[in-house]
């Protein structure tokens, strides 16, 4: 039995209706298809293969620009990797997701981190010190203040070494820094 749809539509008018088709969907379910990507890259990242996650998160981010999950997550991959060609990807790519997304903890934290191993000190440090005041979380703080040091900025390092100490006294790195520094506490 011959289908309806062979004998109604010519060859080249089906291509055409399937291709309008696939292009009214991409249009209409980015976020959905974003997402899809997402958990596949995921999946590739769970079993041991970054170089492909990382593939998967820039097509969701080509499918969804917008998509912060994608962006959190080739950040991530490319900080666990430690790749120069990907870690200065993953600061554009953060960087560009922060523009539409500013108040994101996770991004601004992945983007800090990257710069951190790309040796970009001064932009890490502000990102430490952004997040650390956003969160009070003073792992960030002590980030900072490593940072800061690592930049040359050894007054600001002083500084927030001692803030990571006066939130939390017992905090040991923070107490070693200040002594290596000739701050003893």
């Amino acid at each position: 039995m011959r289908s309806w749809c062979r004998r109604s539509i010519p060859p080249g008018r089906r291509f055409v209706v399937a291709a309008v088709a696939l292009g009214l969907a991409a249009s209409l379910f980015h976020g959905q298809l974003a997402s899809g990507l997402v958990t596949r890259g995921d999946d590739f990242l769970q079993t041991g293969r970054p170089l492909r996650a990382l593939v998967y998160y820039r097509r969701a981010l080509a499918f969804d620009a917008h998509s912060t999950i994608a962006a959190e997550r080739f950040a991530f991959t490319s900080l666990m990797m430690k790749r120069r060609p990907e870690l200065r990807e993953a600061v554009a790519v953060a960087s560009a997701a922060l523009e539409t997304a500013p108040d994101d903890a996770a991004l601004l934290s992945d983007r800090a981190l990257c710069l951190n191993a790309l040796g970009d000190y001064r932009a890490a440090l502000r990102d430490f010190w952004s997040f650390a005041e956003r969160t009070g979380d003073v792992r960030y703080y002590e980030f900072a203040a490593q940072a800061a040091r690592r930049a040359g900025e050894r007054a600001r390092a002083v500084e927030l070494f001692e803030r990571v100490l006066k939130i939390e006294p017992r905090f040991v790195a923070a107490r070693r820094a200040l002594a290596r520094l000739g701050h003893a506490r």
